[in-house]
């Protein structure tokens, strides 16, 4: 099951959002079977690769929905971190992306997100 998420995440691009959130949650149910510091990093590593993609989205069409789904899906990212990804290079460079995406989503909710 990680074997195929990975692939079919490195399959997936930005313009296959679709495709990513697949790997992400075939990741999240190979962790959920048999949690490890190597899927949890997988999974934490791909949930952030598919929130970058949803940002991305968002600066585009400029909706709150779709930073509240990039929101989410980092969520997913931390969850996974939290749980531990042990202490390789891997762990750090990850954490080091999530505190980085995090101020950018954060960012984008403040810009997007206006109450009316």
């Amino acid at each position: 099951m990680v074997a195929r998420g990975i692939t079919l995440l490195r399959t997936a691009n930005d313009s296959a959002p679709a495709l990513q959130q697949t790997a992400v949650r075939m990741l999240v149910l190979a962790d959920s079977i048999a949690s490890r510091e190597d899927t949890r990093s997988y999974l934490a590593a791909a949930a952030l690769q598919a929130s970058r993609a949803q940002l991305v989205t968002a600066s585009r069409s400029r909706t709150c929905v779709d930073v509240r789904s990039s929101e989410e899906t980092l969520q997913l990212s931390a969850d996974a971190i939290a749980r531990g990804l042990g202490e390789g290079a891997n762990a750090t460079e990850i954490s080091a992306a999530y505190e980085a995406m995090r101020v950018a989503v954060e960012n984008a909710i403040r810009s997007l997100c206006k109450e009316p």
